[in-house]
Formats: C-alpha cells, structure tokens, sequence
C-alpha cells in the first residue's frame, strides 16, 4: 500500500535542513545519541559479566532489534506473543516472551514461534501453564516468573516455585533455563540509593525462590531480569546473570526526572517528537499538530526540546492539537509586607453596632408571633438566624427553651467560643439583624432580632 507521508520524507534524504520539512507530527531518531546510548549499555553489561537482552516493548521494532544485537545483545525480549510473532517475521532470531500464555491456542502459538526461530523461550507461572505448553508437543525452552514485589505476575512464595519446577520436569519436551524477576515499580523511583535499597529487597526473595527451585531438581540455571533505572544495583547484588533493560536506548522525560545525574541515567535523549505550528492566532500561545494520539499519556507532559523555547509550556489540546504558550511572568513583588493580623483568631472583635442617628428600640412587651424557639446563637457578631413561630406542643417548646437557654448561659461564661443550638419547630424565617433581650421570657434569656425579614422559608 503506497504511503506518501513516508515517500515524502524519504525524497527529504540527504537534503540540507530537511529535518524541519518532514510531514509532521513525526518521531525522530538521532542516530548519533541512539548509538551511543547502545555501546555504552553493551559495555556496562561487558563490564558487569552480565548478558544483555533488552525489552523490544519499547520500540516494537526489527531494525532496532538488529541494531541492539549487534552491538552485543544476546537477544531482546517481548511482552507478547504479538509482538515476538512480528520481529520474528522481520529475521531476529533470538526472542524471550516475558509475560506468561494462557489457554491452548496461546500454547499452540508459542509452539509455532519456537520452531520458526533458533532461540525462542517463554516464561511460566502456573502448573496450568506448563500443561498447556507440554500438550503441544513442540520443544520449548522456559523460565519459571517470579514475583518479586510487583504483584502482576510470577509465582509467589518458594513453595509455589518448586511445584511448577516439578511439573516442568515431569515433562520431556520442556526444558527449565532458570527464572526471570522484573521490579517495574523500582525503576523510575528517585535516588540511587533508595532504588538499591528496593533491588536488595526483591533480590533476597529472588535468591530464596532461587533455592527452591534447584532443591526441586533445576539445574541449569540463567537468572534475568532488571531495568534501565536499576542497572547499578542489579549488578552489584550479583544474583542476575542476565539483565533487560529497554529505555535506555532513547531514554525519556519521566527516566530522566527520576534518574537525574546517577549513573544510570548516563544515557542521551535520543528519540522526538517532531511537530508543526498550524496556528498562531491567539495572543497567549500557538496550536501544534501533535496531541494526545501522538505522544505517551501515561506519564508527565512532554517538554519543549528546542532551547529557544525554553521556560514555555505544552499541554494537550485534542486527540490531534496541543497547545504550546508562553512561559508565565513573575509576579510584581508586593510593595510592603502585609500586617499581620493581630487577632487571628477572632476576626469579629465585636457585635455590630445600630446606625448612627437610628436610636436602638426597646423590645416590646408582648409578641403576637410569639416568643423564638430556636435559633442559631453566635453571642459575638450579627449573622444569619433562624426564628421560628409558635408550635402546638408545650412539651417541646418547654424542652426547646431550656436547651437554649443553657447554651446561652454557656455562650456568656466563654463568649470567645461561639456556640449554636437549633430546635427545628413549625416556619421559620430567615433575616440578619442585632441581638436584643427578649423581656418576655426573662428566665429563658431568649434572643430575638430588631427587624425581621419578610422572606420565608418553605421548610
């Protein structure tokens, strides 16, 4: 099928300044990062004494694959079966699925790869598992997955470990090459130390299963496992013979915040996303062609690569837009220090006080609404309250009124602690207004308000 977004790009070969006319939005490999990123991995597994068989789940691609081996890799690995199946297809002949298979027609699928290529092997973790890839006859190299902390897959305690080993024994047509041990959730912690910290953990229980396994009847044994944020530690606890690190090849923003200026963070971002300004009309930022479909949504937001936009931002704008704006500015520094307040704690120093010239008005004697039978109570400023007209039950507005006039008693010994008593009787009205003595009910203490308001509540 003719792609002529790529047949574009390819006419673009060897001209000068052509990177900034490729159809966008684009992944772009610097090559010379790229290959430097992979010799220096090769040469610290050299260096360790530890094979190096990177995860392909970061790229998915046969010519990178191709490009990691011969810089000395023994082979990559892969997720799933989907992706084994299709560098496979490309020629790489040295292939290690490290997600376990469930059902027959997985088994039968695995089958089918081990016989197309020279060095296929799958992990397991289940006696289940290792049945289903015994009932296909076909000749398959496994490890036994253990879990070392993660919880997503792997056998859990030595117990476990040693019946799968018997059950793969049990079988001839499945050989045990030893066990894989994959901490995700250490790589991207922050600080060397805290990330060694992790490793020594999972190790110890990696060596226990380890253990297990060989008193059940393992013999060969190839230990793998590891990451790119865990290089370091993995071989300095000396218990894995083979390593899987995958983001160093291009590194990323998330590895590189987590990793910072520690060894294994030593890598050169290697991998872009090129993208085109496709309108610049609104005054605070500009419209790229690169949105959520286009970059990885399971991490931090991308960052501006281009020095000369250092300080602005970028932010998804739709599936196929994102928005790049300006670097905010400072604010202008404050032309005197706040006050402190000095009573904090008391906002509301006193009750407010009537208008001037608008004398305060006595209560009067006697009230056809009858008395208050419940409100708020706030003894040290006017807010809004709740009255409420007269019930028919004696009992409870007996009740009602000695509640309140013990929290009144109590408000006037602590008048610094605003108390509140609510007796929900009859309609009630809503006002704000100045508190006054209610000489009706002396021995109640009551407060009523100096003007009420004509809205009512429904309820």
């Amino acid at each position: 099928m003719e792609r002529p977004h790529l047949a574009a790009a390819q006419a673009l070969i060897g001209q000068p300044g052509s990177r900034h006319l490729i159809p966008t939005p684009a992944a772009v490999l610097d090559l010379d990062a790229f290959e430097a990123n992979l010799a220096r991995m090769a040469e610290r597994a050299r260096r360790a004494g530890l094979a190096l068989r990177p995860h392909a789940k970061s790229h998915k691609s046969a010519w990178i694959a191709r490009k990691q081996m011969e810089a000395g890799a023994v082979g990559v690995c892969c997720a799933k079966l989907a992706e084994a199946e299709a560098l496979a297809a490309e020629g790489v002949g040295a292939i290690l699925v490290t997600s376990p298979v469930a059902g027959p027609a997985n088994a039968r699928r695995a089958a089918r790869l081990a016989g197309q290529i020279p060095d296929f092997r799958i992990v397991v973790d289940h006696v289940d598992g290792v049945g289903e890839l015994a009932a296909t006859g076909a000749a398959l190299q496994v490890l036994i997955d253990v879990d070392v902390g993660l919880g997503r897959t792997g056998v859990h305690d030595p117990d476990q470990a040693a019946d799968v080993t018997r059950a793969i024994l049990r079988h001839p047509n499945l050989t045990l090459l030893g066990v894989q041990a994959y901490g995700g959730h250490w790589q991207h912690v922050e600080g060397a130390n805290s990330r060694a910290a992790y490793v020594a953990d999972g190790m110890a229980k990696l060596a226990v299963v380890m253990a297990a396994v060989r008193e059940a009847g393992g013999t060969t044994f190839i230990a793998t496992g590891g990451g790119t944020g865990t290089f370091e530690a993995d071989a300095a606890q000396g218990v894995l013979t083979e390593v899987q690190p995958g983001s160093y090849a291009f590194m990323d923003r998330e590895y590189r915040d987590a990793l910072g200026d520690d060894p294994d963070g030593a890598f050169r971002q290697a991998l872009f996303v090129a993208t085109t300004v496709i309108s610049a009309n609104h005054p605070k930022w500009v419209t790229v062609d690169a949105g959520l479909k286009s970059m990885s949504t399971d991490g931090p937001l991308p960052v501006l690569a281009d020095p000369s936009l250092e300080g602005a931002a970028f932010r998804f704008f739709g599936d196929e837009h994102g928005m790049v704006s300006r670097a905010p500015r400072p604010p202008p520094p404050p032309r005197r220090p706040p006050r402190p307040d000095p009573r904090p704690h008391r906002p509301h120093h006193r009750p407010p006080r009537p208008p001037l010239g608008r004398p305060r008005r006595r209560p009067r004697s006697s009230d056809p609404g009858g008395c208050a039978r419940g409100l708020a109570v706030a003894p040290t400023c006017a807010m809004l309250l709740f009255l409420f007209s007269p019930s028919p039950l004696p009992g409870a507005q007996r009740r009602g009124e000695e509640r309140l006039a013990s929290d009144l008693r109590g408000s006037r010994r602590r008048p610094h602690r605003p108390r509140a008593v609510s007796v929900r009787m009859g309609r009630c009205y809503a006002t704000t207004g100045t508190w006054l003595l209610n000489k009706e009910a002396p021995s109640m203490q009551a407060a009523i308000l100096r003007r009420r308001s004509p809205y009512r509540s429904g309820r």
